[in-house]
């Protein structure tokens, strides 16, 4: 495999750009906002997007990209992706109104603006979900990349420039930004993608269906089955992944001032892990799912193929266990000089350092787990999915 090629070196270039910009204006954030703000914004708010993001988008995306299903009837299934959107907002917007911990007065936030706020961002986003299920089928990583970093900078950057000029206040810059990175998210698909839209049929070519027997032909039966699957499969991932903001955004078991201090160090980790690795890693990822795809049908089995799968899987493992050594070794080298670098006296004095060993450790091992899922998602049946068994 070319782990230099084009794409990655692109990727990781646009990557590593948005994460040194992010970078800067968080430390901009630290010295001139308040941190119980910033802790209330990305610790609960940032969860609600992630979550009415992933349940209502990411089951559907992934169902229509792993049966590799014509592309055609693309728009008749996102109208369900629609559907969940309005129901997640509602849902997990009562739960935010109802059962997270009630803030000072002093603070002056509205939950609902900022429920309003973040979920119309996840909205607006879907408005491109067509444009980026076509692009991930044809690995068109240049649209996926800079659509993704442009609103990032936007979401990251955009309020420090909004508040460094005195433009609006701390809580309105970030709710700006948010949406403004979610509208830049879709011009940037619907411009790059326009070369394939005629591979998709709009979505005035079929009415949309009226009665209970129109709606059961309307759908692809295979696809709703699978969409069942992973939301099944995927809401226990979600729950592990996003366990410590769950448990910071719903309890009081930490002050906003070491939330704060918890997600700076989620940031950091994340930004050299997704400027430094993932490029790299989401290319052996595709090149493993690509292969198994092609080399692994039932009833198309040879020697070649099945000595070419075996090849592809050892060479993912060892770039996967490379690059979380890697990690490790490095976090744990480099963390506290990493920390004195960011140049914030808050996370040096309150174990920065051993925050980002750690958490650079947990994400190594997040990296092995999502080869393990891909491996899983790509080549076995829906019932492998559904149980989490190999079933050959």
């Amino acid at each position: 495999m070319d782990f230099f090629g084009d794409n990655v070196k692109f990727k990781m270039q646009i990557q590593a750009l948005a994460s040194l910009l992010s970078i800067f204006a968080n430390i901009y954030y630290i010295n001139n906002a308040d941190i119980n703000l910033l802790s209330v914004i990305n610790v609960r708010f940032v969860l609600f997007y992630n979550i009415v993001h992933y349940i209502s988008i990411q089951p559907m995306r992934k169902a229509i990209l792993e049966l590799k299903k014509p592309l055609k009837n693309l728009n008749r299934h996102l109208t369900l992706s629609h559907l969940f959107i309005y129901i997640a907002i509602l849902f997990f917007g009562l739960i935010w109104m109802f059962f997270t911990p009630s803030l000072k007065p002093q603070y002056n936030i509205s939950t609902l603006k900022l429920i309003i706020c973040f979920g119309s961002s996840v909205l607006i986003e879907s408005l491109a979900e067509k444009d980026v299920i076509v692009a991930m089928n044809y690995d068109n990583t240049k649209q996926l990349t800079i659509g993704q970093c442009l609103a990032l900078i936007v979401r990251q950057v955009g309020p420090a420039v909004l508040m460094s000029f005195n433009l609006s206040s701390t809580v309105t810059s970030f709710c700006f930004c948010q949406l403004i990175g979610s509208i830049a998210f879709v011009v940037v698909h619907h411009r790059m993608g326009k070369e394939y839209s005629y591979l998709v049929d709009s979505p005035t070519d079929k009415a949309f269906p009226t009665t209970f027997n129109q709606i059961k032909h309307f759908y692809d039966k295979e696809i709703l089955n699978q969409v069942w699957n992973n939301y099944k499969y995927g809401l226990h991932e979600l729950t592990w992944k996003h366990c410590a903001s769950i448990v910071m955004t719903f309890t009081n078991l930490l002050t906003l001032k070491e939330q704060f201090i918890f997600n700076q160090i989620q940031f950091l980790s994340l930004a050299i892990i997704n400027g430094a690795f993932m490029p790299i890693i989401e290319y052996i990822n595709n090149d493993l799912q690509y292969k198994i795809y092609k080399n692994s049908r039932i009833g198309d089995y040879n020697e070649d193929k099945a000595v070419e799968l075996t090849s592809t899987i050892k060479s993912t493992l060892k770039g996967f266990i490379l690059s979380g050594v890697i990690v490790c070794l490095f976090s744990c080298t480099y963390s506290q000089t990493i920390i004195k670098m960011y140049n914030v006296t808050l996370l040096a004095n309150n174990s920065g350092g051993k925050l980002l060993f750690l958490q650079s450790c947990y994400l190594a091992l997040i990296m092995i787990y999502e080869l393990i899922e891909n491996l899983i998602t790509s080549s076995l049946q829906e019932k492998a999915v559904r149980f989490g068994l190999i079933l050959n």
